[in-house]
């Protein structure tokens, strides 16, 4: 598979948005990923432990299915050149055991959220093509209570608050591989 999508898929980019919610057993998002693809064949998006919704394909409807941690997109609707694929999501936030990892501080009771997805975890925050060949351009934006400060993998592009919402907006990345991909969000202060 990971061979077989390398040879066929080339220029991804991920525009992920994700909402984060104090001590919420998940995190949830909207992915709008493009890509090249060299022939119109079906293709695995990689995602497990999470839930899939709303998916479409080049504007087409597509059923939303987790199977043995791949999302199936119908060569039907999949077309030589440049795809489209939009998909919202929740992924599951832990203090353990998964790609978005919580801490809690014992002491003051704060909370912090970041990802860890090395060697191969990307897929259980997002879907994706979860191999280390297939690098992407990322442009994140992340939800989070204004109190808490956010950090990705590049600068802050704009910033803005609604009622107790602050919603970050970074700039996009240059090609990584998904699981150089990263966030993380809390109470932090910058020393």
């Amino acid at each position: 598979l990971a061979r077989e999508r390398a040879s066929e898929i080339s220029d991804v980019r991920y525009h992920l948005r994700f909402t984060l919610t104090p001590h919420a057993p998940s995190a949830t998002g909207h992915e709008d990923l493009t890509f090249k693809l060299k022939s119109a064949s079906t293709l695995l998006l990689d995602f497990r432990e999470g839930t899939a919704a709303g998916l479409t394909v080049n504007g087409k409807p597509a059923p939303a299915v987790i199977d043995h941690g791949h999302i199936e997109l119908p060569r039907a609707l999949l077309k030589e050149g440049e795809n489209t694929v939009s998909i919202d999501f929740a992924a599951p936030v832990a203090p353990a055991g998964k790609a978005i990892t919580r801490f809690e501080d014992k002491d003051d009771g704060s909370e912090y959220l970041y990802t860890l997805f090395v060697p191969m975890d990307a897929d259980m925050a997002f879907p994706c093509f979860d191999q280390p060949d297939i690098k992407a351009r990322f442009h994140l934006e992340l939800t989070a209570p204004d109190t808490w400060t956010v950090i990705g993998n590049s600068p802050i592009e704009k910033s803005s608050v609604e009622g107790n919402q602050r919603l970050t907006t970074f700039t996009e990345t240059r090609p990584i591989s998904t699981y150089l991909f990263a966030f993380a969000a809390g109470p932090f202060r910058r020393v």
